[in-house]
């Protein structure tokens, strides 16, 4: 990882990268239907996880 690469995606980027709305993906995180963790109000997704996830190849 680079110094200025991120560790996590917000939510509003995980609907993007998924191809549904913003909504949907709060719904879905709320649920924890993927890797997310909850910070107050704030909701973070760890992309490696999220992409391990994505790509079927959780360990």
């Amino acid at each position: 990882m680079t110094k200025n690469s991120r560790c996590v995606f917000y939510i509003p980027e995980i609907a993007q990268i998924l191809g549904i709305g913003k909504a949907k993906a709060y719904l879905l995180a709320k649920e924890n239907k993927f890797p997310v963790l909850k910070f107050g109000n704030r909701y973070v997704v760890p992309q490696k996880p999220f992409m391990d996830w994505l790509n079927g190849t959780n360990n």
